[in-house]
């Protein structure tokens, strides 16, 4: 018999024989082969919207580069801020950060200074269009210390790999979303699977030692639950937070740590963001800032005293701790300062931060190595009880 199969603009027609085996032979054989043929490949469609998002991105960048080569020598610096989906918290987490990332790797290549607080500063923010085409749209902006703007610019995107790379469903937005992490009591995965697992824990300010190192012991566990899909902290001022981190699989990795949109080594005089390394099977417990070498615990206070006040740090990035996850090589090559992931949180009513509490005994290493591609990021919010 004689069966026709419509797949995209094209028709399979498919010829049975009338011999029982053969036919169930010849029907297997067939659904297997149109198994592959419509099973998109993922992988790669991923490194074809990573390489058209990562091209449109570098004519930018040129054009900025340019920008900047005609103001004073001293000038040339450049602040990058979270690139931001005002209508999807997940893919300004995902996409936003792509974006950002990809843009700092080429302002670098191009021996462009990307500092914390720098003479100019690069924002932007992208949307997924639905009107007729499926396009993505990311807009920049540079502008100077005054709010004069250098340099604008808006991209669009038609092809499809782009925009599901940018947003998970550009179409059909999940109106009750699963949880994008997974909780164990005040410990936090981004999947089940995933074999990074943060551990937050609390103690009061005056109970933390001050003659050793502190260890895990030392604190206990706070309130925590899911919120929104996201995971979510009770914390209260006077309290000193701190973080365990674990790696669970065979390979060593690394992270960069931020904690209201601030790297843990944004207040010392080098601001200049470090990785910390993570051997494989093993945890670390993170007790505070690094500032010109010494710790200073994570101090829960009012927002007005936190260490975002020092910086040009928005709001909207406040009370939010995040961590990302980085492959790691070790070997003589220095690698390059992370991107901050933009935080999902949007802060409005006054609250709580986090700002550099009593020094506590601990040293830190340096090694050399190579930092390869984000692998996961998760984000921590917290605030006081009840909020």
């Amino acid at each position: 018999m004689i069966q026709q199969f419509g797949f995209g603009t094209r028709l399979f027609q498919l010829v049975w024989t009338t011999r029982p085996a053969a036919t169930a032979w010849i029907m297997a054989a067939t659904l297997i082969a149109l198994v592959f043929l419509m099973v998109p490949n993922s992988l790669a469609a991923q490194t074809l919207g990573h390489e058209v998002l990562r091209r449109e991105l570098a004519t930018a960048v040129g054009q900025i580069k340019q920008k900047l080569d005609n103001q004073p020598a001293g000038s040339r610096s450049v602040a990058i801020q979270p690139f931001m989906n005002s209508r999807n918290t997940y893919a300004s987490e995902t996409g936003g950060h792509l974006i950002a990332r990809l843009i700092e790797q080429h302002l670098r290549e191009l021996g462009v200074q990307v500092l914390a607080k720098a003479a100019y500063g690069l924002r932007g923010s992208f949307q997924i269009l639905s009107e007729g085409t499926i396009q993505a749209k990311v807009l920049m902006e540079l502008e100077d210390s005054k709010g004069n703007v250098l340099y604008k610019r808006e991209i669009s995107f038609l092809e499809p790999e782009v925009v599901a790379l940018l947003t998970p469903d550009p179409i059909k937005p999940d109106k009750n979303p699963l949880p994008r992490v997974y909780q164990e009591q005040n410990k936090f995965r981004t999947t089940r699977e995933s074999p990074f697992q943060v551990e937050i824990l609390v103690a009061d300010e005056a109970a933390l030692p001050r003659d050793r190192k502190p260890i895990a012991e030392d604190y206990t566990a706070p309130e925590c639950s899911l919120k929104d899909g996201y995971a979510f902290a009770n914390l209260e001022e006077g309290q000193c937070y701190a973080l365990r981190i674990h790696n669970q699989s065979d390979r060593d990795a690394c992270f960069n740590l931020s904690v209201d949109g601030l790297n843990v080594f944004q207040l010392s005089k080098d601001q200049k963001p470090r990785y910390f390394i993570l051997r494989k099977k093993t945890s670390v417990l993170m007790t505070g800032w690094i500032i010109d070498g010494q710790t200073h615990a994570f101090l829960v206070t009012d927002e007005d005293k936190g260490a975002w006040k020092k910086s040009n740090v928005s709001r909207c990035q406040l009370r939010c701790i995040n961590i990302g996850f980085h492959s790691f090589e070790e070997n003589p090559v220095v690698p390059p300062p992370p991107t901050t992931a933009p935080s999902p949180a949007v802060a409005t009513a006054r609250s709580i931060a986090t700002a550099p509490g009593p020094k506590l005994t601990g040293s830190y290493r340096h090694i050399k190595g190579k930092v390869g591609d984000l692998i996961e990021s998760l984000n921590i919010l917290y605030d006081r009880p009840g909020k």
